[in-house]
């Protein structure tokens, strides 16, 4: 994920879907014109394009 404000965002909550099923992820912190990087898992064997997308997050 990237950060393209200023501020740092806690408590990131993130949504991937693919194929009809979703699957979650939460990133601790994302600095300020920062990067951070998670992994989506999906049930399915080949490589899922999936669409992703921040659900929330919160100040620190």
């Amino acid at each position: 994920m990237l950060n393209k404000g200023d501020m740092t965002a806690a408590a990131v909550e993130i949504e991937g879907e693919a194929e009809g099923e979703r699957a979650r992820a939460s990133l601790d912190y994302v600095p300020g014109r920062g990067e951070k990087r998670a992994t989506l898992v999906f049930s399915s064997n080949a490589k899922p394009q999936a669409r992703v997308r921040v659900m929330g997050w919160s100040d620190p």
